[in-house]
């Protein structure tokens, strides 16, 4: 999916040559819903995975693979394939 790009160091829109970029955003876009607990998007309460809660609890790892499933099928990510390997890395493909 393509669209207006954010810088990775800030998160602010990213402009070059006084024009917005635009490219790929399905990482970028994972990365909101992943970060994103419910309620943080107005148009669509129900979206978020709030990954942080998962970080502070033990033995949680395939609730929060499923979590991330079910919410990016939601917004169109047709079975995407969620590992966590054995030092912490969330690793996705969509």
């Amino acid at each position: 999916m393509n669209g207006i790009l954010l810088d990775e160091q800030t998160g602010d829109l990213l402009v070059k040559n006084g024009k917005l970029v635009t490219g790929e955003v399905d990482f970028q876009n994972i990365d909101f819903i992943i970060r994103a607990n419910k309620g943080d998007f107005k148009e669509s309460p129900l979206t978020g995975v709030g990954a942080e809660k998962y970080l502070k609890s033990v033995g949680k790892t395939e609730e929060l693979k499923r979590e991330i499933a079910v919410q990016l099928q939601a917004q169109g990510y047709k079975n995407p394939k969620i590992e966590i390997t054995p030092t912490g890395e969330l690793q996705i493909d969509v």
